[in-house]
């Protein structure tokens, strides 16, 4: 759904899709919501740490095997 229309959806469907969608604004909301709370910021950053193991990207695919194409004879 275009932005500029996203206020008009009603559908019930809507109740369970995030409203924040970029990483950097989900970390600047849960930095603002548990600003209060003792020892919660080094949590946060290891949640959303760039780490090699978190980046999904970072793991290289399994090399591509040409296979027989079997015609169903």
């Amino acid at each position: 759904m275009q932005s500029e229309y996203a206020h008009m959806n009603f559908h019930p469907s809507i109740a369970s899709e995030g409203k924040v969608h970029t990483d950097a604004h989900v970390r600047a909301v849960a930095h603002a919501a548990m600003k209060n709370i003792p020892g919660a910021t080094e949590k946060i950053n290891a949640h959303f740490s760039r780490d090699t193991l978190n980046i999904p990207f970072s793991i290289p695919p399994t090399p591509v095997i040409n296979l027989p194409i079997h015609l169903g004879w």
